[in-house]
């Protein structure tokens, strides 16, 4: 994959057709090709399924491949599914589905400077609203600028606190 181009859902993308949807694929973006999974759908009204976008491929020329479901231990690994286990807390059923353990990435914030108080190191960091995490201690390895870890503090314990910055009732409870 060369390029990823995030569209933002609004009302003007809403009201298009499947087929006046990928006729705008094909041509702003020249697209030859459509990957979607089995329960994919786009357009007004989700008519734009696999189905078909399977015989608009046909007809428009365009091919499309349908990416059927990674099952692993029974259970479908989706996004809904693991956004799910990250909000109940179940890290190891998000590794499991991930493949890999869960990351997160965000900007560093200026905090209280509690860590200090503590006796280890801390973070702020800000994620994105939507990202739901369950509370909960944890380790973590932090890493910065490409993926260099931290000299002298490579894991860490982190507590991620129901919501915003820890108060100082429960920077006491932390460990």
């Amino acid at each position: 994959m060369d390029i990823v181009i995030a569209l933002s859902f609004n009302r003007e993308l809403a009201k298009l057709s499947a087929r006046d949807f990928v006729t705008l694929l094909q041509k702003r973006l020249k697209m030859r090709g459509l990957v979607v999974g089995n329960n994919f759908s786009l357009g007004k009204n989700r008519e734009g399924n696999a189905e078909m976008l399977t015989k608009l491929g046909a007809e428009m020329g365009f091919s499309v491949t349908v990416i059927t479901p990674k099952v692993i231990d029974g259970e479908v690994a989706s996004s809904t599914v693991i956004r799910q286990a990250l909000a109940a807390g179940e890290m190891e059923k998000v590794t499991r589905l991930l493949g890999r353990p869960f990351s997160v990435q965000g900007k560093v914030a200026k905090g209280d400077h509690r860590g200090t108080s503590l006796g280890f190191p801390t973070v702020n960091l800000t994620v994105d609203d939507k990202m739901a995490l369950a509370a909960g201690r944890s380790l973590r390895y932090p890493r910065i600028h490409r993926r260099q870890r931290i000299s002298g503090h490579d894991q860490h314990r982190q507590k991620i606190p129901l919501s915003g910055p820890i108060t100082p009732e429960q920077s006491n409870r932390l460990y």
